[in-house]
């Protein structure tokens, strides 16, 4: 399962890789918002985690986004 995380906080997104490659997922991480709906238009995605408070994009207004 390929996992997207989106947050702007590097030590979570480390604490999540170790602790989801520990248990066969695989976790790809953009730590700017703005980079999110590119990244998805050139990989396939199963499910994305989104931090709510980030910087330029909130997670709320980027799941819209998303979705759209």
């Amino acid at each position: 399962m390929n996992i997207l995380l989106v947050d702007d906080d590097q030590s979570h997104a480390e604490l999540l890789k170790v602790y989801l490659q520990a248990h066969n997922y695989t976790l790809s991480h953009c730590n700017d918002p703005r980079m999110t709906l590119p990244y998805l238009e050139t990989h396939k995605v199963d499910v994305i985690l989104l931090d709510v408070n980030m910087p330029h994009i909130n997670g709320i207004d980027l799941c819209v986004m998303i979705r759209t």
